[in-house]
């Protein structure tokens, strides 16, 4: 029985998500990120703790408190993508599932180093929920153009989680890990 377990496991699991790329970088979870390009579709599924209950809207007002981006390189620089949910100012204390959580967040693409900045225009990614995932993905045919017509070889996984606990911090600790980026053509 151990053995025909092991040989459903291994069938079903990537072999590619076995080692990041850069050990320097901090780990986003235990489990390992998948982000697969199929045809002109990119997935990408980031794990997160199953918690009956989310809340938001407790950090300093204006500040980011979650977020689930992928970043990749392009030849006109390096983009994120995903969705960010920010403290509004006036926004009262709120608590919900993570399903409502992110139906607070702003879904889109930001040049790297400008994830204050409204999205890029035309492009559009989508983000939802899946069992004990944020998953993103990209379909849009100008977007999957930006984003991947370079074929980058890798993507990197930034999350933030929870509110900034000082004022003067506008942004929670991010987290990063980069893993390498599987094509099926």
């Amino acid at each position: 029985m151990r053995l025909l377990w092991l040989v459903l496991w291994m069938s079903s699991a990537p072999s590619w998500a076995d080692a990041p790329v850069d050990e320097a970088v901090k780990p986003v979870a235990a489990a390992a990120v998948p982000g697969l390009i199929d045809g002109q579709q990119a997935t990408f599924r980031i794990p997160v703790s199953p918690q009956a209950k989310w809340a938001w809207n407790l950090g300093t007002p204006g500040s980011r408190e979650y977020a689930w981006l992928v970043e990749v390189l392009t030849p006109n620089g390096r983009r994120r993508f995903g969705v960010q949910v920010w403290h509004e100012r006036g926004a009262v204390p709120t608590q919900g599932t993570l399903l409502e959580l992110l139906a607070t967040g702003e879904v889109g693409v930001w040049p790297t180093g400008d994830d204050e900045a409204e999205p890029m225009e035309g492009l559009e990614v989508s983000a939802m929920v899946q069992e004990n995932a944020v998953v993103i993905s990209v379909s849009h045919a100008e977007t999957f153009q930006a984003l991947f017509s370079s074929r980058p070889g890798q993507y990197t996984v930034v999350t933030t989680r929870g509110h900034s606990p000082r004022p003067d911090q506008r942004f929670s600790r991010e987290q990063t890990q980069a893993f390498r980026l599987i094509y099926r053509d």
